[in-house]
Protein backbone atom coordinates (compact mmCIF):
# COMPACT_ATOMS: atom_id res chain seq x y z
CA UNK A 1 0.00 0.00 0.00
CA UNK A 2 1.45 3.21 -0.95
CA UNK A 3 1.65 6.41 1.34
CA UNK A 4 0.81 9.53 0.03
CA UNK A 5 3.46 11.99 -0.48
CA UNK A 6 4.49 14.16 2.48
CA UNK A 7 3.83 17.89 1.62
CA UNK A 8 7.56 19.24 1.49
CA UNK A 9 8.19 22.21 3.94
CA UNK A 10 10.11 23.58 1.69
CA UNK A 11 7.39 24.42 -1.16
CA UNK A 12 6.11 27.75 0.40
CA UNK A 13 8.26 29.97 2.11
CA UNK A 14 7.88 31.44 5.19
CA UNK A 15 6.93 35.04 5.55
CA UNK A 16 10.07 37.30 5.58
CA UNK A 17 10.31 39.82 8.55
CA UNK A 18 11.74 42.45 5.76
CA UNK A 19 8.97 44.10 3.54
CA UNK A 20 9.23 43.12 0.34
CA UNK A 21 10.22 45.64 -1.83
CA UNK A 22 7.60 47.45 -4.32
CA UNK A 23 8.89 48.37 -7.59
CA UNK A 24 10.19 51.87 -7.48
CA UNK A 25 7.62 54.70 -8.79
CA UNK A 26 8.22 58.31 -9.73
CA UNK A 27 6.00 60.48 -7.64
CA UNK A 28 4.69 63.46 -9.42
CA UNK A 29 6.26 67.42 -8.43
CA UNK A 30 4.19 70.16 -8.06
CA UNK A 31 4.68 71.59 -11.44
CA UNK A 32 3.98 68.08 -12.68
CA UNK A 33 0.77 67.83 -11.36
CA UNK A 34 -0.13 71.32 -12.62
CA UNK A 35 -0.02 72.68 -9.04
CA UNK A 36 1.89 75.93 -9.15
CA UNK A 37 5.55 75.91 -7.77
CA UNK A 38 5.86 78.37 -4.47
CA UNK A 39 9.69 77.83 -4.31
CA UNK A 40 12.05 81.17 -6.16
CA UNK A 41 12.42 80.58 -9.40
CA UNK A 42 16.07 79.42 -10.44
CA UNK A 43 16.41 82.41 -13.31
CA UNK A 44 17.68 85.71 -12.84
CA UNK A 45 15.95 88.00 -10.96
CA UNK A 46 14.44 90.80 -13.26
CA UNK A 47 15.64 94.15 -12.99
CA UNK A 48 13.79 97.27 -11.93
CA UNK A 49 12.77 99.36 -14.70
CA UNK A 50 10.95 102.82 -15.13
CA UNK A 51 8.60 102.65 -17.80
CA UNK A 52 6.81 106.31 -16.97
CA UNK A 53 3.96 106.50 -14.95
CA UNK A 54 0.83 105.09 -17.18
CA UNK A 55 0.56 101.52 -16.63
CA UNK A 56 -0.82 98.57 -16.14
CA UNK A 57 3.32 97.52 -14.92
CA UNK A 58 4.86 94.07 -14.69
CA UNK A 59 7.02 92.87 -12.18
CA UNK A 60 9.70 95.24 -11.37
CA UNK A 61 7.72 97.56 -13.28
CA UNK A 62 7.44 101.69 -12.38
CA UNK A 63 6.39 104.24 -11.68
CA UNK A 64 3.55 103.10 -10.00
CA UNK A 65 0.93 105.30 -7.75
CA UNK A 66 -1.27 102.50 -6.60
CA UNK A 67 -2.05 98.66 -6.92
CA UNK A 68 -4.32 99.28 -9.38
CA UNK A 69 -1.09 100.27 -11.55
CA UNK A 70 0.22 97.04 -11.56
CA UNK A 71 -1.22 93.80 -12.96
CA UNK A 72 -3.51 91.77 -11.46
CA UNK A 73 -1.53 89.16 -8.50
CA UNK A 74 0.78 92.58 -8.01
CA UNK A 75 1.65 95.30 -5.34
CA UNK A 76 3.15 98.56 -5.93
CA UNK A 77 6.13 98.91 -3.70
CA UNK A 78 6.51 102.24 -2.28
CA UNK A 79 9.59 103.72 -1.80
CA UNK A 80 10.93 107.16 -0.08
CA UNK A 81 14.92 106.55 -1.36
CA UNK A 82 16.80 103.17 -3.15
CA UNK A 83 14.95 100.55 -0.52
CA UNK A 84 15.31 97.03 -1.95
CA UNK A 85 12.46 95.68 -3.69
CA UNK A 86 12.10 92.05 -2.85
CA UNK A 87 12.34 89.62 -5.71
CA UNK A 88 13.99 92.40 -7.95
CA UNK A 89 17.64 93.09 -8.96
CA UNK A 90 18.79 96.80 -8.92
CA UNK A 91 18.17 99.43 -7.01
CA UNK A 92 16.20 101.32 -9.23
CA UNK A 93 15.43 104.89 -9.59
CA UNK A 94 15.26 106.47 -6.08
CA UNK A 95 11.90 107.29 -4.80
CA UNK A 96 10.54 105.42 -7.90
CA UNK A 97 7.68 102.62 -7.25
CA UNK A 98 8.00 99.38 -8.77
CA UNK A 99 5.20 96.89 -8.38
CA UNK A 100 6.49 93.15 -7.30
CA UNK A 101 4.74 89.79 -5.89
CA UNK A 102 3.93 90.96 -2.15
CA UNK A 103 4.57 88.05 -0.09
CA UNK A 104 2.30 87.37 3.08
CA UNK A 105 2.18 89.55 5.97
CA UNK A 106 4.36 92.27 3.94
CA UNK A 107 4.82 95.58 5.14
CA UNK A 108 1.88 98.06 3.56
CA UNK A 109 2.41 101.79 3.33
CA UNK A 110 -1.58 102.90 3.14
CA UNK A 111 -0.59 106.46 2.41
CA UNK A 112 1.19 109.07 4.63
CA UNK A 113 -2.57 109.67 6.17
CA UNK A 114 -4.07 106.02 5.79
CA UNK A 115 -4.05 105.25 9.28
CA UNK A 116 -6.73 107.26 11.32
CA UNK A 117 -7.79 107.13 14.88
CA UNK A 118 -11.63 106.47 13.35
CA UNK A 119 -10.12 104.10 10.45
CA UNK A 120 -7.13 102.61 12.27
CA UNK A 121 -4.78 100.17 10.41
CA UNK A 122 -4.34 96.25 10.35
CA UNK A 123 -0.94 94.44 11.46
CA UNK A 124 1.92 95.65 9.01
CA UNK A 125 0.38 98.67 7.85
CA UNK A 126 1.28 102.20 7.79
CA UNK A 127 2.12 105.03 8.26
CA UNK A 128 0.97 105.00 11.54
CA UNK A 129 1.60 108.53 14.10
CA UNK A 130 1.13 106.53 17.76
CA UNK A 131 -0.98 103.29 19.00
CA UNK A 132 -4.43 104.81 18.69
CA UNK A 133 -3.89 104.96 14.56
CA UNK A 134 -3.56 100.99 15.38
CA UNK A 135 -6.35 98.48 15.84
CA UNK A 136 -6.86 97.71 19.58
CA UNK A 137 -5.09 94.84 19.33
CA UNK A 138 -1.40 96.48 18.08
CA UNK A 139 0.56 99.32 18.35
CA UNK A 140 2.24 101.72 16.27
CA UNK A 141 6.20 101.12 15.83
CA UNK A 142 8.08 104.59 14.75
CA UNK A 143 11.17 103.51 12.70
CA UNK A 144 12.80 107.22 12.94
CA UNK A 145 13.52 109.01 9.78
CA UNK A 146 13.58 108.50 6.15
CA UNK A 147 17.53 106.99 5.65
CA UNK A 148 17.75 103.66 5.13
CA UNK A 149 19.24 102.81 8.14
CA UNK A 150 15.14 103.16 9.52
CA UNK A 151 14.52 100.23 7.65
CA UNK A 152 14.20 97.94 11.04
CA UNK A 153 12.45 94.77 11.07
CA UNK A 154 8.71 94.72 12.11
CA UNK A 155 8.38 91.32 14.07
CA UNK A 156 5.96 89.30 12.47
CA UNK A 157 5.78 91.09 9.22
CA UNK A 158 7.66 91.00 6.02
CA UNK A 159 9.59 92.86 3.57
CA UNK A 160 11.30 95.89 4.60
CA UNK A 161 9.00 98.33 3.65
CA UNK A 162 9.55 102.07 3.03
CA UNK A 163 12.11 104.20 4.85
CA UNK A 164 10.66 106.64 7.24
CA UNK A 165 7.58 104.94 7.23
CA UNK A 166 5.98 103.46 10.79
CA UNK A 167 3.87 100.37 10.70
CA UNK A 168 1.23 99.00 12.99
CA UNK A 169 2.80 95.57 15.02
CA UNK A 170 1.77 93.10 17.46
CA UNK A 171 0.84 94.48 21.29
CA UNK A 172 2.90 91.39 22.41
CA UNK A 173 5.96 92.14 20.48
CA UNK A 174 9.01 94.06 22.56
CA UNK A 175 9.35 97.74 21.01
CA UNK A 176 11.58 100.33 22.49
CA UNK A 177 9.90 103.71 23.24
CA UNK A 178 11.97 106.19 24.31
CA UNK A 179 13.24 107.85 27.36
CA UNK A 180 11.46 110.31 29.40
CA UNK A 181 10.25 111.60 32.92
CA UNK A 182 6.76 111.87 31.80
CA UNK A 183 6.35 108.14 29.54
CA UNK A 184 3.97 105.95 30.26
CA UNK A 185 4.76 102.76 28.47
CA UNK A 186 2.60 99.82 27.50
CA UNK A 187 2.47 96.21 27.20
CA UNK A 188 6.36 95.01 26.31
CA UNK A 189 7.59 98.75 25.94
CA UNK A 190 10.68 100.01 27.21
CA UNK A 191 12.77 101.71 28.97
CA UNK A 192 11.00 102.05 32.08
CA UNK A 193 12.67 102.70 35.38
CA UNK A 194 9.45 101.78 38.09
CA UNK A 195 6.68 99.77 37.88
CA UNK A 196 4.72 103.81 38.12
CA UNK A 197 5.95 104.14 34.22
CA UNK A 198 3.63 101.36 33.23
CA UNK A 199 0.43 101.76 32.20
CA UNK A 200 -2.20 100.25 34.18
CA UNK A 201 -1.45 97.29 36.21
CA UNK A 202 1.48 96.30 34.20
CA UNK A 203 5.16 96.16 36.55
CA UNK A 204 8.80 97.08 34.99
CA UNK A 205 10.37 94.17 34.98
CA UNK A 206 14.43 95.04 35.88
CA UNK A 207 17.26 93.72 33.68
CA UNK A 208 21.03 93.12 33.75
CA UNK A 209 21.88 91.24 30.76
CA UNK A 210 18.65 89.10 28.36
CA UNK A 211 16.57 87.49 30.35
CA UNK A 212 13.34 86.95 29.01
CA UNK A 213 10.41 89.07 29.36
CA UNK A 214 7.26 87.11 30.36
CA UNK A 215 4.31 87.52 27.32
CA UNK A 216 6.63 88.85 25.10
CA UNK A 217 7.93 87.93 21.54
CA UNK A 218 10.51 89.25 19.52
CA UNK A 219 14.56 90.67 20.26
CA UNK A 220 14.35 92.25 23.82
CA UNK A 221 17.68 95.00 23.63
CA UNK A 222 20.17 93.91 26.03
CA UNK A 223 19.85 95.32 29.69
CA UNK A 224 16.57 97.19 29.01
CA UNK A 225 13.68 97.53 31.43
CA UNK A 226 10.34 96.60 29.46
CA UNK A 227 6.65 96.75 31.04
CA UNK A 228 4.97 93.07 31.39
CA UNK A 229 1.64 91.64 32.86
CA UNK A 230 2.45 89.82 36.28
CA UNK A 231 -0.23 87.39 35.66
CA UNK A 232 2.17 85.85 32.63
CA UNK A 233 4.74 85.03 35.40
CA UNK A 234 1.94 82.79 37.19
CA UNK A 235 1.66 79.21 37.03
CA UNK A 236 -1.19 77.86 35.00
CA UNK A 237 -2.54 73.98 35.15
CA UNK A 238 -3.20 74.74 31.03
CA UNK A 239 -0.96 77.53 29.97
CA UNK A 240 -1.67 78.86 27.02
CA UNK A 241 0.85 78.37 24.21
CA UNK A 242 3.51 81.56 23.61
CA UNK A 243 3.74 82.06 19.89
CA UNK A 244 7.31 81.57 18.62
CA UNK A 245 9.78 83.21 16.38
CA UNK A 246 9.35 79.89 14.14
CA UNK A 247 5.61 80.84 14.19
CA UNK A 248 5.93 84.22 12.71
CA UNK A 249 6.52 85.05 9.19
CA UNK A 250 10.69 85.38 8.13
CA UNK A 251 11.51 88.86 7.81
CA UNK A 252 12.83 89.56 4.27
CA UNK A 253 15.17 92.85 5.34
CA UNK A 254 19.02 92.70 4.40
CA UNK A 255 19.10 95.47 7.09
CA UNK A 256 20.29 95.17 10.76
CA UNK A 257 17.45 94.99 13.80
CA UNK A 258 16.76 98.09 15.78
CA UNK A 259 19.72 98.59 18.56
CA UNK A 260 20.11 100.75 21.41
CA UNK A 261 22.94 102.24 23.12
CA UNK A 262 22.92 104.68 25.81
Amino acid sequence: EGLSARPSLDSSPLPSSAPTRSPETTLPTPTQSGAPSTSPSDGPLPVLSFLGEVGPFEECEGDCDTDASCIDGLTCYHRNSDEPVPGCAGSGIAAVDYCYRAPPHALTFMGWAGCTTTAPCNECEGDCDDDSECRDELKCFQREDSSLTSLVEIFGCATAGMAGTDYCGAKNVLRYDGEGDDSVYSLCDGSCNSDDECAGELRCLLRSGDEGVPGCIGDAIYGMNYCYQPDAMAPSAAPAPVPQESDWVPVLSPFPRLTYSS
